[in-house]
Order: structure tokens, then sequence, then C-alpha cells
């Protein structure tokens, strides 16, 4: 028999899908590699009224530098690596 879903295991540093081997004693646990979180909606959205607001200064078009890195290369015959293979 395959592995079989036994739950969720529920910490503050764990919540991950377990599942165990029926004809062996072995947990596996599953990691994701994408997880998504959402925020809960307030109960009361006038709440939000007290908190404060930091206001930032942002960069002018005076703080730009022309990156000046030169001419674009001329090519001249095919490439002479493709795939990571030299030909």
């Amino acid at each position: 028999m395959g592995p079989i879903l036994a739950g969720y295991l529920s910490s503050v540093f764990l919540k991950a899908p377990r599942f165990f081997d029926a004809a062996a004693p072995i947990s596996y646990f599953v990691k994701p590699l994408e997880m998504e979180q959402r925020m809960a909606e307030a109960a009361d959205p006038s709440s939000c009224d007290a908190l404060t607001l930091k206001t930032y200064t942002l960069p002018d078009l005076a703080a730009w530098v022309d990156p000046n890195i030169g001419e674009e290369p001329v090519v001249e015959g095919p490439p002479a690596v493709i795939g990571g293979v030299l030909q």
C-alpha cells in the first residue's frame, strides 16, 4: 500500500501534510514549494482609523546617474558556445 494522507500537523513552526506508509512505521512530511496566505478582513473597518501612517520622501530624477556602459558590441559570426558546449 502506498503513502496515505494522515492529516496536518499544526504548530507555530510547521504546517505541512503528514503522510505515512501503513506497511512500514515511517512518516513523511511534505514541504510545499509555494504557499499562499490571505489577510483576514477586519471585523470593524473603522478600527483602522487609529493607525498612524508614516510618510516617506521619494527620490527625484536628479538622483539618477547614467551608467555609461559603453557601446553595444558588434557580433561577428555564429555563437561560440551553445547550451554550455564549445562549438
